[in-house]
């Protein structure tokens, strides 16, 4: 993960905690269904697109993972004005037909549990 990515992912991340302070989650957490509802994951949409000055369609968030590191890869594409949606479905197609363990071996992570 460049360092760019990582901090867009710290910076979402702080942006969740900041509104949902008692919620405990992880990079890869399903942040939708971490909150109590959906009016809320949308608020905090709208915060992160002011936040960082882009305009990510609420349609997208809700054919795509909602988590920390698909947010933080979605405000990338969308700062490079390069997202295609196309492409994302085509990406997460192949992430969804990964093994938990494979997802984990191409992201760098051990599985714990």
């Amino acid at each position: 993960m460049s360092e760019a990515a990582a901090s867009v992912e710290d910076q979402i991340s702080a942006i969740w905690t900041e509104h949902f302070p008692e919620l405990v989650f992880g990079r890869s957490d399903n942040l939708f269904s971490l909150v109590a509802d959906s009016l809320q994951a949308v608020l905090i949409l709208m915060v992160i697109n002011r936040h960082f000055k882009i305009s990510i369609p609420i349609t997208v968030l809700l054919t795509t993972p909602f988590t920390v590191t698909e947010l933080a890869r979605l405000v990338e594409l969308y700062r490079l004005g390069t997202f295609d949606e196309a492409a994302v479905r085509q990406l997460l197609d192949e992430v969804e037909g990964m093994s938990e363990q494979e997802v984990a071996d191409q992201l760098g992570l051990a599985i714990v549990g």
